[in-house]
């Protein structure tokens, strides 16, 4: 969601005359309606009519507002996250990241759950607590300093987000300028 309305942003300035309409679909969808121009899935639909790519895979890292860190307790190593809010979004990744490092989900320090990862970040801009987030997702968080990566460890949940369009045969002229302005903002390639 948070890399999406920069390339709104930016696909609207390039070419105002075309209109955009989002709907947000669960995670995991298997069926994607043929209706959409482009679907962004988290997770792969089963769908053989349409062309289905790859955009990249989840990683996520502890991330938090710089003014957190000027104002907390300190932040040396992973174990000293016990000691902060911690954000959890439904899916629950702060389980897995402390497997990896070693060290047992905390149990006795304060937690917020949120239904979706955009309100994790958002809370963590607020400098509510601490977020696991995707570095992709929050890049432009990231390269302004409204979100600062604490530890590089990252933990991954096999996560992948797809892109769903049209073949490119059929793929309509506005919907091809769209996909190329995702992959651009992503850094990835453009279509041949």
């Amino acid at each position: 969601m948070n890399w999406l309305f920069d390339v709104i942003d930016s696909f609207h300035k390039n070419y105002p005359e075309i209109s955009v309409h989002v709907e947000t679909i669960e995670p995991h969808l298997q069926n994607v309606s043929s209706h959409w121009d482009i679907a962004i899935c988290l997770g792969r639909p089963d769908i053989a009519d349409r062309k289905v790519e790859e955009l990249y895979r989840e990683k996520y890292v502890p991330v938090c507002s710089p003014a957190l860190i000027a104002k907390g307790k300190p932040l040396k190593k992973p174990v000293d996250l016990n000691q902060h809010l911690l954000l959890y979004e439904r899916f629950g990744f702060w389980d897995e990241w402390f497997k990896l490092q070693g060290l047992p989900a905390p149990t006795d320090s304060p937690q917020v759950h949120f239904d979706y990862g955009y309100q994790v970040i958002e809370a963590a801009r607020r400098g509510i607590g601490i977020a696991l987030a995707d570095p992709l997702e929050i890049k432009d968080d990231l390269q302004s300093d409204r979100l600062t990566c604490i530890f590089d460890h990252s933990t991954s949940p096999g996560e992948t987000i797809f892109l769903i369009t049209e073949g490119e045969e059929t793929l309509s002229a506005r919907s091809r300028l769209f996909t190329e302005r995702i992959k651009s903002h992503l850094g990835l390639h453009h279509y041949e």
